[in-house]
């Protein structure tokens, strides 16, 4: 009897050992997707004011400052931009919290909704770049450089002089990834310039043979197949064969949803 009490009692604590496993997976991929498809802890703002100083970390001419020279970031370069400071983070991580700030509040320009957003993150000490659209293949190499740039000033909590630093190295990384592709190109068209008409040249003198003065008249005969000899003609018939020229094609696609790039450091 005891026996089967002690067996009963280790099945139902299997039991329960499973049950709550079950339970904590659940609870984590609940947590998982409320965290990033949950927006209500995200405040909704006016998209033009470009800084959100909810850490009040600027003061209101610092603010005034930075949104003058964000303004001008954006018309030069047809890019949006935003820098938002939190002293509470009710999301997992600094990315989850900016990537949601921007999707929420609809940030962006145009059809991609372009742009690039700057988190100070104060509750986990960490700055996070979030970047969308055409900001992705522009500013994602120089993730790095630019947060190098930031750090030097964050480090020493010099918040304002970090986020004026930001958007400087952004511009300047911006001009450096447009020079990059124009000497790109510029060295592709000089290589293509130089190469076709040499291969054209090369190709049409393999299609000539060399011309040599003959200086006897046996030099015009190939001595391998000319024979003399006594031949007929006799017509017997003709035939005469079409073959279609087949054809080809080839069709492109592709689908693509909303992505961010970015990164970030902790300081």
């Amino acid at each position: 009897m005891k026996r089967k009490l002690i067996y009963i009692l280790i099945i139902v604590a299997i039991l329960m050992c499973n049950i709550s496993a079950t339970f904590a997976t659940n609870v984590s991929a609940y947590n998982y997707y409320s965290d990033y498809y949950n927006t209500a802890s995200i405040p909704e703002v006016d998209s033009s004011e470009k800084v959100y100083d909810y850490a009040d970390l600027f003061t209101y001419s610092e603010e005034e400052k930075l949104f003058e020279k964000i303004s001008d970031y954006i018309d030069t370069y047809n890019i949006d931009m935003a820098i938002v400071t939190i002293d509470e983070n009710p999301k997992s991580s600094s990315q989850s919290y900016a990537e949601s700030f921007y999707t929420t509040n609809d940030m962006g320009i145009g059809d991609n909704d372009d742009g690039i957003l700057f988190l100070i993150d104060m509750d986990n000490r960490n700055m996070w770049i979030a970047t969308h659209g055409s900001a992705i293949s522009i500013y994602d190499s120089y993730i790095d450089p630019i947060l190098d740039d930031c750090y030097f000033y964050i480090s020493d909590d010099e918040y304002y002089e970090c986020a004026m630093t930001f958007i400087d190295a952004s511009a300047s990384s911006y001009k450096k990834n447009k020079r990059a592709g124009w000497i790109i190109g510029f060295a592709i068209a000089i290589g293509i310039s130089v190469l076709a008409p040499t291969i054209f040249c090369l190709y049409k003198k393999s299609k000539h043979k060399v011309v040599r003065l003959a200086t006897h008249a046996n030099l015009y005969m190939e001595k391998s197949t000319f024979q003399l000899t006594k031949s007929e003609d006799r017509f017997s018939h003709s035939h005469t064969s079409r073959v279609a020229k087949s054809t080809s094609s080839s069709s492109r696609g592709g689908s693509g949803g909303r992505s961010f790039g970015g990164g970030g450091r902790s300081f």
